[in-house]
């Protein structure tokens, strides 16, 4: 390396691992809008199965989705919860169901495709 004249200091640039990364902007939850449902979607004739519907984005999606037409199956894990998203979401269909049990979500599945 060159020597650097008298009275200069030599750059320093701090390795990636330890320079900030900017965050993206928060999303305000103010806007109670489901990112690629807009107002005109017609969701008739289409069924959804919304897990984690009891609560968060889950029951968020589910409110826009029922506003749109859709058939939306509200997954919960015990029938109190499913039940309590359906009123708070203003229709849909309650369903219990414990993703974390294999044999369960199977069971499901079959029922769910052989129903049609």
């Amino acid at each position: 390396m060159a020597a650097l004249p008298a009275g200069h200091v030599a750059p320093f640039a701090a390795p990636a691992r330890l320079r900030r990364r900017r965050r993206a902007p928060l999303v305000r939850a103010a806007a109670r809008e489901v990112v690629g449902v807009d107002k005109q979607y017609d969701g008739t004739g289409r069924t959804v199965l919304m897990t984690g519907a009891n609560s968060g984005i889950g029951l968020e999606a589910s409110r826009v989705l029922v506003a749109s037409g859709c058939r939306v199956l509200l997954a919960a894990r015990s029938v109190d919860k499913a039940e309590a998203a359906v009123a708070e979401c203003g229709g849909g269909e309650a369903v219990v169901l414990d993703l974390g049990e294999i044999a369960a979500t199977r069971a499901f599945a079959k029922a769910f495709v052989a129903s049609g």
